[in-house]
């Protein structure tokens, strides 16, 4: 299994090139508050603690060249988000271990922005990697 974290995102960062200041790094202008509170298990985590298993670069369509990098588009969302002018993402979702379920580009895309803070997760406690 594949372990993407911070400490090794840039090996897996591909062709992508993000423009920081296109995006807020205010955690609630990506994120939604009212779902992270209205979920029964949520926790702020440090990015640096979320570990990736999902290798982007190694998409079917994405080399069949059917669709870009899920990251971009990720990357998209988050900026039309803070924007307001879609609905906000919900929390990650993670195992205890802090294994991402779902929300695997959005993480990736926080780590190759270096983002320094905190971000929302619902813990999955019954599910295992």
């Amino acid at each position: 299994m594949i372990y993407i974290a911070t400490e090794n995102i840039e090996k897996y960062r591909g062709d992508l090139v993000f423009d920081a200041l296109e995006i807020s790094f205010k955690v609630w202008d990506i994120f939604d508050s009212e779902k992270y509170v209205n979920l029964t298990d949520t926790k702020m985590i440090s990015i640096d603690k979320l570990i990736s298993t999902k290798n982007q670069l190694l998409d079917e369509d994405y080399l069949k060249g059917l669709k870009k990098d899920s990251r971009q588009n990720a990357f998209e969302l988050m900026k039309k988000a803070s924007l307001g002018e879609i609905p906000k993402r919900e929390p990650l979702k993670i195992t205890k271990d802090f294994h991402i379920i779902d929300g695997n580009a959005t993480a990736q895309v926080l780590m190759l922005l270096s983002w320094k803070g905190k971000v929302p997760v619902e813990v999955i406690e019954n599910i295992e990697i």
